[in-house]
């Protein structure tokens, strides 16, 4: 199956995803996953999940809706 995307699309979006992730202020990291004190491994499993989630509730989105920040 076919997603529709151009191959430039998917080898742009980890310099995409690095660009959103550097343009967060701190109050994304406020406390409540305690950021700051995790791991280079650890934060790298925790953006990884925040991209999950993002691209899930792409896909899952009505076509009506509003797009995600970044999208």
């Amino acid at each position: 199956m076919k997603s529709g995307r151009k191959k430039k699309d998917v080898t742009d979006e980890p310099r995409r995803f690095r660009e959103l992730v550097r343009a967060m202020s701190d109050n994304f990291f406020d406390g409540h996953t305690e950021f700051k004190a995790l791991n280079p491994e650890q934060k790298l499993q925790w953006l990884s999940a925040c991209a999950r989630f993002v691209y899930e509730a792409q896909q899952k989105k009505p076509s009506g809706r509003r797009k995600l920040p970044g999208s």
